[in-house]
């Protein structure tokens, strides 16, 4: 009975704090037949064990291959054209709309249209960019002024060196980084990122890929680099500083 509902498709705005979601949702309704025929059931997949149903069901679509590839992958980057030509279609309307003061809206409307546009190929998750290029300047700063404050040694100790690495980035995460940087020869110490030998964008970048795994971003490597994340993310920046903004 389930298995024959056809899933319909609705599109929802969602408001979060400080912006908003559009949520693409494929919708199967519990036909109103099972509730009458199948009681006992019904109360199973609506009632207090609902959840059971939904992480059954979330299950079912991350292990589900289609052509021998796992479905997630193959609907991801469709529902991403369907949404980019909804936002052409989008534009399209609101540049059509009578709008009185249409010389802003046409601005902003240009601006957004450059950011929306979808290139060829791999797509990179914009947040996941954002992301990267905030924290890359964030650690270039903090690992400069490292540098700095400690070119006299014998001003700095080894425990007050690792408290300030620290702020910068978890110890574990630090060496990591230098691991991946010295092809784990030599042993690593707080004073390593002190070593002038080491670029202090290369430190950056390969603290940036080991954060990545647990950052939050799904970001295949493989595909994209750190430096090439960074300078989307450096684009869509400075994309977003030009829209105009709203008046208080």
């Amino acid at each position: 009975m389930l298995s024959r509902v056809v899933p319909q498709f609705e599109v929802r705005l969602k408001k979060t704090d400080g912006g908003a979601a559009t949520e693409l949702v494929f919708v199967v309704p519990v036909p109103n037949e099972l509730r009458e025929s199948y009681p006992a059931l019904f109360g199973q997949i609506c009632g207090s064990r609902a959840t059971d149903w939904e992480s059954a069901i979330a299950d079912g679509f991350r292990t589900t291959e289609y052509n021998r590839k796992p479905l997630s992958k193959f609907i991801s980057p469709q529902l991403r054209r369907a949404f980019n030509k909804g936002v052409r279609i989008w534009l399209e309307k609101s540049r059509a709309s009578k709008n009185q003061d249409i010389r802003p809206l046409e601005l902003e409307l240009s601006d957004f249209e450059k950011l929306a546009k979808m290139k060829p190929g791999p797509q990179t998750d914009s947040r996941a960019a954002l992301w990267a290029a905030k924290r890359l300047d964030a650690l270039v700063k903090g690992i400069k002024e490292i540098r700095q404050r400690c070119r006299n040694r014998s001003s700095v100790g080894t425990q007050e060196l690792k408290l300030e690495i620290e702020k910068l980035c978890s110890y574990e995460t630090y060496g990591a980084t230098f691991q991946r940087l010295l092809s784990g020869e030599g042993k690593i110490t707080p004073w390593t990122i002190l070593t002038p030998e080491i670029d202090v964008g290369d430190i950056a970048r390969a603290v940036i890929t080991v954060e990545l795994p647990t950052s939050g971003h799904v970001i295949d490597l493989n595909e994209t680099s750190v430096r090439t994340l960074v300078k989307l993310g450096r684009k869509l920046a400075k994309g977003l500083d030009r829209v105009p903004k709203p008046l208080v």
